[in-house]
């Protein structure tokens, strides 16, 4: 079997946005060490948190078959918004289309590096 997959984007731009949603989603995954004391407990609230992220955001199954009020609910999801502005920047849109989206993932990386910032500690 072979899927043609066609790249229209900027690869330059891809990148960006890659390293955009990993500094939001590192950012995030280290607040959630910093804030909870347990190893343990950040594993199991970790996956807690990311399975359904993964489910309701559009990255396992499109935004576009799933019932209304799943959309609605997505749109509150950090992991749609990096979702959606990686699939634009694929299919060749540009950043200016995507500036709510930038605005999210821009917000959970500056409150999760500040949250990291008062919670981090040698151990």
């Amino acid at each position: 079997m072979v899927c043609k997959v066609r790249f229209e984007g900027i690869l330059f731009g891809l990148l960006a946005g890659i390293s955009l949603g990993a500094a939001a989603f590192f950012a995030l995954g280290y607040a959630l060490v910093g804030l909870i004391p347990n190893a343990r407990a950040v594993v199991v609230i970790g996956n807690v948190v990311l399975y359904p992220l993964m489910i309701f955001s559009g990255a396992m199954v499109p935004l576009e078959v799933m019932p209304d009020t799943v959309r609605t609910i997505s749109r509150f999801l950090p992991l749609t918004h990096l979702v959606a502005l990686l699939r634009g920047l694929w299919l060749g849109q540009g950043w200016g289309d995507f500036l709510t989206e930038v605005a999210v993932l821009a917000g959970l990386a500056i409150v999760g590096t500040l949250i990291v910032a008062r919670t981090f500690r040698w151990e």
